[in-house]
């Protein structure tokens, strides 16, 4: 298994690719090979955005619950007159 960046230097290599550095100045500067970084910025490219079927409906359920939850109800009992409300 020692086909792999430690977790350090992988986390600096995508942070330096997010700051778009050329793969040349990520080598000069972190001693990663070239087509290490740029393996590393496939995977990254690869998984930045997965959208998974059904997650329309979860944002729509979620919306559903903030309106229903910010409803105001009645209270049961008026208090001027002191009675119960039907139900």
């Amino acid at each position: 298994m020692g086909n792999y960046l430690k977790m350090m230097k992988r986390q600096q290599v995508i942070a330096l690719l997010e700051l778009g550095w050329t793969y040349r100045r990520i080598e000069s500067e972190t001693g990663v090979r070239r087509e290490t970084i740029s393996r590393y910025a496939r995977l990254r490219l690869s998984n930045a955005a997965k959208v998974f079927a059904g997650s329309e409906g979860s944002e729509l359920r979620a919306t559903q619950w903030n309106r229903t939850s910010t409803v105001q109800t009645r209270p049961k009992c008026s208090p001027a007159l002191g009675q119960m409300r039907p139900k």
